[in-house]
């Protein structure tokens, strides 16, 4: 068995005349009995990382009929970028969006936002159906995006739609820039880049309707 001298790196056997000493029908006995239990699957899954982390990743012996070249799997990449930079950005704004219409405005980021994370999805597990590697690490969203800095700080209504607008027109920009090799390369591909078009697009119509002046 193992005491609880696991969690401080212990992890040593409990002498059988400790074990001895325990009511087998006590308390005592009973919270032994759950602390090696506990500790033996504590063990296992060190041993189970220790095991992942030193042996090297290998393709599978099967592999997807299509896989993708690297200009398809760099278009991806770049839709992946935009799309996650878009849901970080529509909800720093959605939080600090104040004045005239600020529960319209403030709804409305939500479907954006919405949109965006739907987006990083589909596209993150197609790049894998089709044997590419998406990253959407911090550091690879801020290096490669073109989606502008979000504004620090409470924004008004006004300011934040034209924020929100070139923020949405950047993306849409990106998928259009890329749709030309993801239909050439993977016409199933491209599908999903034109419907994210149409639903960003419509989004930037919605919001930059607020903006109109008499």
């Amino acid at each position: 068995g193992w005491c609880w001298s696991c969690f401080s790196g212990g992890c040593v056997p409990l002498p059988s005349a400790d074990v001895a000493g325990y009511r087998r029908t006590g308390s005592a006995y009973r919270r032994w009995r759950a602390e090696k239990h506990i500790c033996g699957r504590i063990q296992g899954a060190h041993l189970n990382l220790r095991t992942m982390s030193d042996t090297p990743v290998k393709n599978p012996s099967v592999i997807p009929v299509f896989s993708a070249t690297p200009e398809l799997s760099d278009a991806l990449e770049r839709v992946l970028v935009d799309v996650t930079a878009l849901s970080l950005v529509s909800k720093q704004i959605h939080w600090n969006v104040v004045g005239p219409n600020f529960r319209d405005i403030h709804l409305n980021l939500d479907e954006v936002v919405t949109i965006a994370r739907e987006a990083s999805d589909e596209i993150a597990e197609r790049m894998r159906a089709i044997n590419a590697i998406p990253d959407g690490r911090p550091e690879a969203i801020a290096e490669r995006t073109s989606v502008p800095s979000a504004p620090e700080g409470v924004l008004m209504v006004s300011d934040a739609v034209d924020y929100m607008v070139n923020a949405l027109n950047a993306v849409v920009s990106t998928l259009r820039e890329v749709h030309k090799v993801v239909d050439e390369t993977d016409s199933m591909s491209s599908g999903i880049v034109e419907d994210y078009v149409l639903r960003l697009e419509q989004q930037a119509w919605f919001l930059s309707s607020q903006n109109y002046s008499a």
